[in-house]
């Protein structure tokens, strides 16, 4: 199982709300995986403008090993659809990405259905071990 956490922060050389560095970030998606008792195996953080992530150096990096993992599944966790871009096309751009690779994107403040799904499974295997 791959599961790790995106974060983004756009400092543009400006001090950072508490609630949004990256360290409030994980901790959010952290508390979140807790709930189901699995812990993320890696987290990814980026600061840069509101562009698309594909050009963000983490981002990069996420997709790469992505691409070569042959664990699955392959969840890959946010606090905020907003950190994957500024413009619904710069999402839709991201999340493409993502699911090219066969990941699951899980926005923790509005989880998918198809997200709770996975977890609420993951969260079984976990007890039976």
């Amino acid at each position: 199982m791959f599961i790790c956490i995106y974060c983004r922060v756009n400092s543009n050389g400006r001090k950072i709300a508490r609630s949004d560095t990256h360290n409030s970030q994980a901790k959010r998606c952290n508390d979140w995986l807790a709930k189901y008792g699995l812990k993320s195996s890696k987290r990814f953080c980026d600061d840069g403008e509101f562009i698309a992530p594909c050009y963000l150096p983490a981002f990069r990096s996420l997709i790469e090993k992505l691409r070569h993992s042959k664990e699955y599944p392959k969840i890959i966790l946010i606090d905020h659809i907003g950190r994957l871009g500024k413009t619904e096309e710069c999402r839709r751009n991201a999340i493409e990405l993502l699911t090219d690779q066969h990941a699951i994107l899980i926005d923790i403040h509005r989880p998918s259905q198809e997200g709770l799904f996975y977890m609420d499974i993951l969260k079984e295997k976990e007890e039976i071990k």
